[in-house]
This record gives C-alpha cells, structure tokens and sequence, in this order.
C-alpha cells in the first residue's frame, strides 16, 4: 500500500497542508473535504485510491493543519488559495472529489482551471437550490435574522454541532469513527477558530447567486 506523505507547502505566506500518495505519473484526484473536517476525513478512501491515482487532499485555510487566513474567510479566498496549491504541486490535468464544503470550492476552481478539470465526483455538494435539505434551513433563518438565528448557529460549532456532521444520515452511526468529531473540533476550539468558520457559513449565502455559473460550465 503506498503510503501517504505528509507536508507544507507555502502560498501566500500560509501553510497549507497536504496528504498526498501515489505515483505522480499516474492521473491525479484531488480530493476537497467537507465542513468542519480535515483531510483527515479521507485517509482511508486515499489509501483505496493511491493504487491507481495520483491522491492529493488539501487542507483549506483555517481547516487541519493549514494556517487559517488573515482576514474573514470566504469561499472566494478558500478557493483561490486551494487553487495555487495545486498550482503550486505541479498538478497539470486532474479529477476532484468534492464533499459538501468542496463544492462551493471546487467549482470555483474548476471554472479557473476549466479544461484541466477532466472529472467530478460529487457528494453531498450542490450546485442547484433543489439540492438543499433540511440542513440549511437554520442557516436560512439565519442569513435573512442574524440575531434570532445566532443561537442556532453556534450550536454549530459545539462538540455536538459537529458530531452532528458526522453521523446525519448514517445507517449505522456505530461505523463511524468518534474519534474523527473529536479531532475537527480540536481545530474549532483554537482561539478564534469558531468565529472564523462562523463568518465563513455567513458567507455560504454568496453560493447560490453562481450556481448558474456552475452549472453553465457543467453542460
């Protein structure tokens, strides 16, 4: 089993970490985790991909291991920064694995990289408003009543917020590793950290307005 390799690199003054294996020869998929999670979350799928592909996962500013941006998030700076990694690791034509989170990333990049994009697997992701469920709705009620939505919203990012994210929609919540709610939320409990993802889910809201972007680019 090739094993995955660990690093920073720098962009943009940030450390932005990777896990990556497999032979560079071989396609690449680049691999976009969902929120609140680290690349942590695919150790095992880049163990089952690293056989036949070239496995690159990258942490996001202020997710992991990756320094957290300066300023206020947004999906815009998540992207352009996940962008020049690949860039910046030498990935020429590639595939995207994108997870929740990774979508409104992904696109992103995918539109700015355009023809290099050779393939998509998305999950859990969206790029039309049918594709919400009853988990935006609090996010919702909070983008158009930020004060009486705020309590809700902090629950997000609570220890039970979080292992929330975890086992919603599980079959068997028992197949799911515990430990992995734990770790995501050692990150969110840094200094700072729980208000930075908190302006970050404020931000969601600019998503749908370039949904048809996406989905133009789509067809």
């Amino acid at each position: 089993m090739p094993a995955i390799r660990h690093h920073k690199i720098t962009v943009e003054g940030l450390g932005v970490f990777v896990r990556e294996a497999g032979d560079p020869a071989k396609p690449s998929i680049v691999l976009l985790p969902g929120y609140p999670s680290s690349t942590r979350a695919y150790v095992r799928l880049i163990d089952r991909l690293a056989h036949d592909w070239h496995a690159v996962a990258i942490d996001y500013p202020g997710f992991g291991s990756s320094d957290p941006l300066p300023e206020s998030p947004t999906f815009d700076r998540l992207a352009e920064i996940t962008g020049t990694t690949i860039d910046a690791l030498g990935i020429g034509d590639y595939a995207v694995y994108m997870f929740d989170f990774g979508s409104p990333v992904g696109f992103r990049i995918a539109l700015e990289h355009d023809q290099r994009v050779r393939g998509l697997v998305v999950q859990n992701g969206n790029a039309y408003v049918e594709g919400f469920g009853p988990g935006v709705a609090a996010l919702s009620a909070w983008w158009g009543d930020r004060e009486a939505g705020q309590a809700a919203v902090d629950g997000f990012v609570s220890l039970e917020g979080t292992q929330t994210q975890w086992q919603a929609g599980a079959r068997d919540p028992e197949l799911i590793d515990p430990e992995q709610a734990l770790a995501d939320q050692l990150v969110l409990d840094r200094p700072g950290r729980a208000d930075y993802m908190k302006a970050l889910l404020w931000d969601y809201q600019n998503n749908p307005p370039r949904y048809p972007d996406w989905q133009a680019w789509l067809r």
